[in-house]
């Protein structure tokens, strides 16, 4: 199972799959987060002198819970989406389709990703059937700002490799899509 999600660059619902260093990244914050939080609160109770430090240090370790509590939720919703991406796999047909550029977001403060994102559209046929999907939970169309991300631009207007599950009507991209 893992050596299939190793070819797994993402879907185009969900977006990309985080894998190798970037899940250890997660992991590693979330023990950094609440190591802070508890040298902060060692720290809070350890002063005694200034009762505006021992809230200051109280609430910087409060914060640090929220973000191991932000990091944690997104990587057993990331495990959920492995083992979803899972079962579209066993009944997924491979296909070689056109990836284009449908419209980039101009918004470039957006904490997640600094660079501007793309959404892409993939058009094939399914047992005559033609099937058009769009980047993002949003499947009609450009009515939803889901579905943006940088990494979609190196698949943009060009052939690429992908897995479409019937089942479940999912697309899956490939890895070697990168060529």
């Amino acid at each position: 199972m893992e050596d299939k999600l190793k070819r797994v660059a993402g879907t185009l619902e969900y977006g990309p799959l985080l894998q190798g260093w970037e899940l250890k990244m997660q992991v590693g914050a979330i023990f950094c987060f609440i190591f802070f939080a508890a040298f902060l609160l060692w720290l809070a109770f350890t002063e005694e002198e200034m009762e505006a430090a021992v809230v200051m240090f109280a609430i910087g370790a409060l914060a640090m819970v929220g973000c191991a509590i932000g990091s944690l939720v997104n990587l057993i919703k990331h495990h959920r989406y492995r083992k979803a991406i899972g079962r579209w796999m066993q009944d997924a047909v491979p296909y070689t389709v056109f990836a284009e550029k449908v419209d980039e977001d101009g918004i470039e403060y957006r904490w997640e990703h600094p660079s501007p994102g793309v959404r892409i559209v993939v058009r094939f046929r399914y047992q005559g059937r033609r099937i058009t999907r769009f980047s993002g939970a949003g499947r009609n169309g450009l009515n939803t700002r889901e579905g943006y991300y940088p990494g979609w631009k190196k698949y943009c207007d060009r052939e690429i490799d992908i897995l479409y599950s019937p089942k479940y009507d999912q697309v899956i991209v490939l890895k070697n899509s990168e060529r």
